[in-house]
């Protein structure tokens, strides 16, 4: 079987050089969790900036990563890739917090477990399926927009990682229909919910369901991109002015 994350003891020297560092979220809610745990009291115009952060952007983009923003090559050290994602391995939990370094395997902080993040062009909506992947791929974690965005950092020349909180274990079933029902920033269309929910009654308790774990999860997402911002920044504090190796 394969092993799709594995618990680290500590931090090492994580792999995003002096440059800026952008971070993208698909989902208005998991930009607005970032931001709070990142010292601001909502996301502001895009990028969103942080005091306590002078070199971090922050930009939502949408589910599949339909709203990319243009970045230019050589500004730009290292893009971060943070949202709520749904677990492929069983052993992972609603609120608990993958990073994917691009095949680095790397230790890292006690709250994340490091592993493998599957991107896929598809809702993977059921257990069986969940189980399926989780055999073929290894990957602890599914989302819809990793390969998009790891694409666009090899073309600038920037280092990816991949930070997802689990919203839906591997023994949950989604409704394809959410999709619909949301716009491409993940928030509620009113009209097409309220006449799916005419329809379909029953869809009230999932999504009842998936908005709770989705809250838990884009909290722990944000206080995960902190840790992990303020490991960067102390690591570079760290390192004498003028080391080449200042890097996160």
């Amino acid at each position: 079987m394969h092993r799709g994350h594995e618990r680290r003891p500590a931090l090492e020297s994580p792999s995003i050089g002096p440059g800026k560092i952008v971070i993208f979220a698909a989902l208005a809610l998991e930009t607005e969790a970032i931001a709070r745990a990142l010292g601001l009291e909502r996301a502001g115009k895009e990028p969103t900036v942080f005091p306590e952060f002078d070199r971090v952007e922050l930009y939502t983009v949408g589910i599949r990563a339909v709203r990319l923003p243009q970045l230019s090559e050589g500004d730009v050290s290292g893009i971060v890739l943070a949202g709520i994602g749904g677990a492929l391995d069983p052993a992972l939990r609603v609120g608990d917090v993958v990073i994917d370094q691009g095949g680095a395997n790397k230790p890292v902080a006690h709250r994340f477990r490091s592993g493998r993040i599957h991107s896929s062009d598809l809702l993977i909506a059921t257990p069986a399926r969940k189980a399926e992947l989780f055999r073929a791929t290894g990957a602890g974690v599914v989302e819809m927009e990793g390969a998009v965005v790891r694409r666009l950092a090899e073309s600038l020349g920037a280092e990816f990682v991949g930070i997802r909180a689990i919203s839906d274990t591997g023994g949950e079933a989604l409704e394809p229909a959410v999709l619909a029902m949301v716009d491409e920033l993940g928030r509620p269309k009113a009209s097409k919910l309220v006449v799916t929910l005419l329809r379909r009654p029953g869809l009230v308790t999932q999504l009842l369901r998936l908005r709770k774990n989705s809250r838990i999860a884009a909290e722990q997402l944000g206080k995960a991109i902190r840790e992990y911002l303020e490991e960067i920044q102390k690591r570079s504090n760290d390192r004498p002015r003028g080391d080449p190796t200042s890097s996160c």
